[in-house]
């Protein structure tokens, strides 16, 4: 459904179920993140 083809893998996928964001390490991930959710990740 979402084209895994290695592991490991990761996906931020939105309540919608479409991928916003895709193997995101590190501060990518926390960038990411706090883009998406604001305030709310610390």
């Amino acid at each position: 459904m979402y084209g895994i083809h290695s592991i490991p893998a990761n996906f931020l996928i939105d309540s919608s179920g479409k991928i916003v964001a895709k193997d995101l390490r590190e501060e990518a991930l926390q960038t990411k993140l706090q883009e998406l959710l604001g305030s709310k990740t610390k």
